[in-house]
This record gives C-alpha cells, structure tokens and sequence, in this order.
C-alpha cells in the first residue's frame, strides 16, 4: 500500500500531468461490490444514477435472466485444440477472435474481462461484461464462459448471456423492454 500511495503522490506531482481528482470515479468500500464473490457485477451500475428513467417514464434497470448464447464458440476453443494453458489466455482470446473487444471505447464504452478460477475442479468461469451499447433498451450484456481444463490445457464447454437492460425486463426474463 505504501509504493502505491508513493507512486500516486509522485503521479501529482509530475509536472506533465495535471492532476484533477474529478478523473476518478470514487466507490466508497461500504457500497463497492465484492468482486471476489460477485465476479459478473458491472460497476457502471453502482456509479450511474437511474432515478431520472424511473422518475419520467417508469424504467427499472434489469437484467435478463441466463440463457445459452448463440453464437459459435470456435474450433480454436474447444476441446479438439490444445493451445490454451491458462484460462485467462483462453478468455482473452476467445474475446478477440469473435471482435467483441473490436469497437471498445467507440461502439461501447468499456469492455472488461474477469476469471474466476476453481483449481481443484480444474474449472474456470470467465466473465466478457461489455456496457455502453449504444441502444435504448439493451445497455450491455455479460458472457459467462465455462472453461475446463484436461492435460494442461483449457477449453470451453460452454457459453451463457445475460443482457442489462435499461427499461426493464419481459415477464418472462429473457429480452430487455
């Protein structure tokens, strides 16, 4: 913490960087979400204010329940191919073959990755959370990426979606109003 602390007081005082501490969105610790125990939860939803879609049309934020996404995993990811060692580098890739990383800080505002991984089990979850999209019922979506490893390399078995919604859900959970 204390390199951390130094480096940030360094940080302010460089002169070639004008520090403006409305650059950082501040989470106190009390309402930050526990990441460790919650890995498909998107920040934007803890720092963005919804009350003005509910308060002139009647929104409420929601998300869709878990369905099988369809799209197509990949021969390069799936069982068959042995070049994953690890599932954060199965993931990464994964992301940049389908492009889902493509249109990052223009077609969405933010793309994040995250791995939660079982050594015993030999299996890893990993989480694509993309918001931002640029639709005024669907805000973004969260993969969940079901890996397994065998022999020293990892694969996917399978891949579900959830979609965050800005208007509220259908009654039966799978589409955004």
């Amino acid at each position: 913490m204390a390199e951390t602390l130094k480096e940030l007081e360094e940080l302010k005082s460089n002169e070639d960087h004008v520090y403006n501490e409305e650059e950082f969105i501040i989470i106190p610790r009390e309402t930050a979400p526990n990441i460790r125990n919650n890995p498909d939860v998107q920040l934007w939803e803890i720092v963005s204010d919804f009350s003005l879609g509910y308060e002139l049309m009647g929104y409420i934020r929601g998300e869709t329940k878990w369905l099988e996404w369809d799209g197509v995993i990949g021969e390069p990811f799936m069982s068959m191919n042995n070049n994953w060692e690890t599932p954060g580098q199965l993931l990464s890739n994964w992301v940049n073959y389908h492009g889902f990383s493509y249109e990052n800080g223009t077609g969405v505002l933010e793309v994040t990755m995250r791995v939660d991984y079982d050594d015993e089990q030999k299996r890893a979850t990993g989480y694509v959370l993309i918001y931002g999209i640029g639709d005024d019922s669907v805000a973004g979506s969260v993969k969940k990426v079901i890996m397994n490893q065998e022999n020293d390399r990892w694969y996917i078995e399978n891949v579900l979606i959830r979609n965050q919604c800005y208007r509220g859900v259908g009654e039966d959970g799978d589409l955004c109003l």
